[in-house]
């Protein structure tokens, strides 16, 4: 059987969340390590979105003969109301305020299959160059799945391209601003 292109995407400029690209984590204790990544897809970007949906249409004609199960989950999330939703119903404005204007998907890849990851002029660089902030261009195949009761439709993370820097999400810690630049062997014990 032949691959069918619809089910893959390269996407548009992106930006990488709760990235872990550098070994594979396992998102909840005992599930299978993955390398994964948020991608936030700008809202304004129609194009991208486009693509997405036209593979995503894809994997459900392949998977589900057309027409995804009640009950699936839901590939696509409004950062809009992510932003403010918490675990016990209310409302936390400050959970991801940069998700907003954004629609919000995950993408994984198996922990034997670590993403190409690329720079300038598609030369492979370390996975270093890679945090949560960085914009970046995704090449992403759409799969349906059915799994122990779970149905729905996600993405595999093939390749990102890094295109340009940003304000890392999160806190940075620099451990010089621990010590400052007080190297006067008196202080020391």
């Amino acid at each position: 059987m032949a691959f069918n292109t619809d089910l893959k995407v390269v996407t548009g400029r992106v930006r990488l969340s709760y990235q872990h690209l550098d070994e594979p984590s396992a998102a909840v204790e005992g599930a299978e390590p993955k390398y994964s990544a948020v991608l936030m897809v700008p809202k304004s970007d129609a194009a991208t979105k486009a693509k997405l949906d036209k593979a995503v249409k894809a994997a459900i004609d392949e998977k589900f003969e057309g027409k995804l199960p009640k009950g699936s989950n839901p590939l696509f999330k409004d950062g809009d109301k992510e932003m403010e939703r918490k675990f016990d119903g209310g409302v936390d404005h400050e959970k991801n305020p940069e998700y907003a204007g954004h629609w919000i998907l995950s993408a994984s890849a198996k922990a034997t299959k670590k993403p190409i990851l690329l720079g300038a002029g598609n030369a492979q660089v370390d996975d270093s160059e890679f945090y949560s902030g960085c914009y970046v261009r995704a090449s992403l195949i759409a799969w349906g799945y059915d799994a122990a009761g779970n149905t729905g439709v996600g993405f595999s993370l093939m390749s990102l391209k890094k295109v340009a820097d940003g304000e890392p999400f999160g806190t940075v810690y620099d451990p010089s601003d621990d010590f400052g630049d007080d190297d006067d062997e008196d202080s020391l014990i």
